[in-house]
């Protein structure tokens, strides 16, 4: 039986989708050390 609480969260979590790997580093290009053409060069040539 779900209480209030247990409603709440279930409520709170209605935005989130799931998205692939591939998907997350392309929109956060910046994680891996590609924000910008010279950090590109330097993490590459690492």
């Amino acid at each position: 039986m779900p209480n209030g609480i247990e409603d709440e969260i279930e409520n709170e979590g209605g935005d989130h989708r799931e998205i692939s790997v591939a998907e997350f580093f392309e929109k956060n290009k910046h994680l891996l050390g590609f924000e910008n053409a010279q950090k590109s060069i330097i993490t590459v040539v690492k």
